[in-house]
């Protein structure tokens, strides 16, 4: 597809419709700015994401996906829905639902601890 796996990422994490802050694509990834900046500017020159200042605050920059863009991460998504099928067509339906009951217990645990890291690990 032309992409790394962190432009991949990347294309997957930007809004469908519409468009994000920098910011918040930032926070999403768990990235710096910074490196979220240089990764933008690799998906713009490949004419998959824009930028765009937001209208009510210019020190905003908002960024999303080109037509193009809105392609790719539509090929990436099918292509990840169609992985996570071959991975999981050995597991019974049942053992299924528990797996996805473990990993949502998992999921809750780590935000819990990057909510208390962030209040009590960032000075």
């Amino acid at each position: 597809l032309g992409l790394t796996a962190s432009q991949g990422y990347t294309v997957l994490a930007i809004t469908r419709n519409g468009s994000t802050s920098m910011n918040q694509l930032s926070e999403r990834m768990a990235h710096a700015n910074s490196t979220m900046t240089r990764m933008l500017d690799n998906l713009v020159r490949k004419g998959l994401a824009f930028r765009s200042e937001d209208e009510a605050d210019r020190r905003i920059v908002l960024v999303g996906l080109t037509p193009q863009g809105q392609k790719m991460q539509a090929t990436l998504e099918s292509e990840k829905e169609a992985l996570m099928k071959e991975a999981f067509a050995d597991i019974r339906d049942e053992e299924h639902s528990m797996i996805l009951d473990g990993l949502k217990k998992i999921a809750k645990a780590m935000r819990a601890a990057v909510e208390r890291c962030k209040s009590s690990c960032v000075g």
